[in-house]
């Protein structure tokens, strides 16, 4: 694929210690965050907004929709909490891009 040959050019230019590492590495030595950490970025960014929208739409709703309002509020908030933790252990066990200078 056209991506897997960018990655074998770059690797090849790369210092030796970068040569024939594996696909998350390489990533790292392109510039971008793994898949997974991006995934877990907006599914983070979701939850947040979810509650933030949620909160929002009860604060104007009629009385008899802002219970369910609040819980949907709720229940985003439990999220945003349960990826939490997974997404701090992704944070410190993945490889990173470089800074940008």
């Amino acid at each position: 694929s056209p991506m897997q040959r960018i990655l074998q050019h770059v690797l090849s230019q790369a210092r030796p210690g970068l040569r024939g590492v594996a696909t998350a590495d390489a990533t790292a030595a392109l510039g971008a965050y793994p898949e997974a950490m991006k995934w877990m970025h907006w599914m983070s960014g979701g939850a947040m907004l979810g509650c933030i929208g949620f909160v929002q739409s009860a604060q104007s709703a009629p009385q008899e929709s802002k219970g369910d309002l609040m819980f949907y509020h709720k229940s985003c908030g439990v999220l945003a909490l349960g990826l939490l933790f997974p997404r701090i252990a992704l944070r410190l066990t993945s490889r990173l891009p470089a800074a940008v200078e």
